[in-house]
């Protein structure tokens, strides 16, 4: 009778004993998402200065060679030039074929110098003007900076005796002459560029 209580006994405390339910992670793999398409990022729209920067170098030299002539729109006779109708030239044909134009046309020596604001050596571009003056410490000339390397600034100017030629900041005639007359590195006013208009009719 003993072993049978004892028997029962065991029956009714591992009856009521709650089996541990080991429930294993079933795998399911990450729900895919179609991402949004990113947008095609847009190219920076060129400035005046930038579109000048490029094709300066290369316009600037079309125009080595000619003949000094006080007055002398190259435009009307590529021979001959001045030195400010030297610059205006050269500004606008860098900009012919973009959306920008030179507004002015021509502008004079002191125009031109008003025209602009004045920049450190270090940050001189192509496109941007050298100043010189006089005994008398009056602006008298002035050239376009046509190219940068290193530390040396390459410009063309129309020479009363040379013509058009190029000078650099590392030349002898910039150390013994130039030099000594130089007034200022100046950039342009945005104020002289202005969008081209288009024609709706035209392709």
């Amino acid at each position: 009778m003993r072993k049978v209580l004892v028997f029962a006994l065991l029956l009714f405390v591992f009856g009521c004993t709650r089996k541990a339910v080991v429930r294993e992670d079933v795998y399911k793999p990450p729900v895919s998402k179609e991402e949004a398409p990113q947008p095609t990022p847009q190219p920076v729209p060129k400035t005046p200065h930038d579109i000048l920067r490029e094709n300066i170098p290369q316009m600037s030299s079309s125009f080595l060679g000619a003949k000094y002539k006080f007055g002398a729109n190259p435009d009307d006779d590529p021979s001959y030039t001045d030195c400010s109708h030297l610059i205006c030239a050269v500004i606008r044909k860098s900009l012919a074929g973009s959306d920008y134009e030179f507004k002015p046309y021509y502008f004079s020596t002191d125009k031109i110098y008003e025209s602009t604001y004045k920049i450190e050596q270090d940050d001189v571009k192509p496109g941007d003007i050298i100043f010189f003056k006089d005994v008398k410490r009056q602006l008298s000339h002035l050239g376009v900076v046509n190219k940068i390397t290193h530390d040396n600034i390459t410009f063309i100017h129309a020479s009363s005796q040379a013509g058009v030629i190029e000078r650099s900041t590392n030349s002898e005639s910039w150390y013994y002459y130039w030099h000594y007359r130089f007034d200022s590195f100046r950039r342009w006013k945005d104020e002289v560029f202005a969008r081209k208009k288009y024609s709706m009719n035209s392709e």
